[in-house]
């Protein structure tokens, strides 16, 4: 996977991804590989950068687990839709305050 060009803007990826509940591969700052990544949220902190909040799927050695993850928008290197469907956390919930700052797109 290629990095992005300087300032490229991943927002309308990210926003299909969340629409179509596909997981991402991502790529971040100091990461040395790829991550897969289930997208729930894009929306606007209180300093008014952009976040992205999901679930990284996480390869232990008793098997895979999910883990509840934010990522700041401005770190992501390199980034593309995978095949992968998957179904929210249950537990998801929009109306968490953290958002309250502005929702670009939720599941």
């Amino acid at each position: 996977m290629q990095p992005a060009p300087a300032g490229f803007d991943f927002a309308d990826m990210l926003r299909q991804a969340i629409h179509a509940r596909a997981a991402l591969l991502l790529r971040r700052e100091g990461d040395d590989a790829e991550r897969l990544f289930e997208p729930y949220i894009l929306y606007r902190s209180r300093m008014g950068s952009l976040r992205l909040a999901g679930q990284e799927l996480v390869q232990g050695v008793t098997g895979a687990r999910r883990e509840p993850r934010v990522i700041d928008v401005a770190t992501i290197l390199a980034l593309r839709l995978s095949d992968r469907r998957f179904e929210p956390d249950p537990r998801f919930d929009a109306t968490d305050p953290r958002y309250q700052f502005g929702i670009l797109c939720h599941v």
